[in-house]
């Protein structure tokens, strides 16, 4: 291997390595709590990002339908953690070239490929259980796994990967748990106030995904895949977002819709955590999988919490 692409592939391990626990907490606290240990083993094991696709479900639940279908809630969660897992279980094309040097020894999951087929398979036991349980969920569960399959591996009536495909990630990701979500709950969005508060969730969604693509931009660009934040320039991604998102709230703030208030907070959220984004390019990994995560999941507790507060001064 050229001295070049030696070099490119160090510089790409110390943004994806999550296999070392020094990468994951630089300040050296590693290992020396629980909440430390716990927090390492929910970002290895996928379930902060699964967590945080199914507090949007539960949100999109109670706004659309009053109240939350929690046998639902865990088929998205289900379903959602199948589709991240298989994509980091699958090698992919782009990971037999020159970065796959890097990115195999920094993946968890093909580091304990045994353990994750075990877990992949309990989990589609479990969705067989749901299905048991509650017949209802069986069009939901296979829309969404088919969705999760069709960006990782090349179904035969497609043309590539979706994966591949550029800038597709920032909109079919949030497209793929928002439409799972509605076929689980069974409940289209009846009116303009629902399909704002659809478009809100998708479009937190959307920016939740291309401020992660961030931690990712070297490991992309070598592997070949296009993404809006390896393509163009930081600064203008930033400023997109920051617009997308101040417009939409007020958007949503003009609707006087409840439920649409704490989307419209987080988007706010996302427009300030941007501008911090701009001033630190190069923030640990725990930044996107805790921070980003957590704000991405805000829509339902900001809406509970204005209403706690209108409650009480209102």
């Amino acid at each position: 291997m050229s001295n070049t692409k030696a070099r490119n592939l160090a510089a790409v391990s110390g943004s994806l390595d999550l296999e070392s626990p020094a990468r994951l907490f630089p300040d050296g606290t590693t290992g020396r709590s629980i909440l430390t240990s716990l927090l390492q083993l929910a970002i290895r094991f996928h379930i902060v990002v699964a967590g945080t696709c199914s507090i949007i479900g539960a949100y999109l639940s109670i706004a659309l339908t009053g109240r939350v279908d929690p046998l639902a809630v865990v088929a998205l969660w289900l379903c959602a953690w199948f589709s991240y897992t298989f994509d980091r279980y699958v090698v992919h094309p782009e990971d037999r070239s020159d970065a796959s040097e890097v990115l195999n020894l920094a993946g968890y999951v093909r580091r304990n490929r045994q353990l994750f087929a075990a877990l992949l398979g309990a989990a589609l036991l479990a969705q067989i259980g749901l299905v048991i349980l509650q017949p209802r969920l069986l069009w939901g569960l296979a829309w969404g796994d088919l969705l999760g399959i069709a960006y990782v591996v090349r179904l035969p009536f497609l043309p590539s990967r979706l994966k591949t495909v550029p800038y597709l990630k920032v909109a079919y990701v949030p497209g793929a748990i928002v439409s799972t979500m509605l076929v689980l709950i069974g409940y289209p969005p009846a009116n303009v106030a629902e399909y704002a508060i659809v478009a809100g969730v998708i479009t937190v969604l959307s920016l939740s995904t291309l401020i992660c693509d961030f931690k990712d931009i070297d490991a992309d660009r070598l592997a070949g895949i296009k993404t809006i934040a390896n393509t163009f320039d930081t600064v203008v991604v930033i400023r997109a977002v920051q617009a997308i998102a101040i417009t939409l709230g007020l958007v949503m703030l003009s609707l006087r819709e409840p439920n649409a208030i704490g989307v419209t907070v987080t988007l706010v959220g996302f427009a300030v955590l941007a501008e911090a984004l701009r001033s630190r390019r190069h923030l640990p990994a725990t930044f996107y999988f805790v921070v980003v995560d957590a704000l991405t999941g805000m829509p339902w507790p900001f809406t509970w919490l204005v209403e706690r507060v209108a409650a009480v001064f209102v």
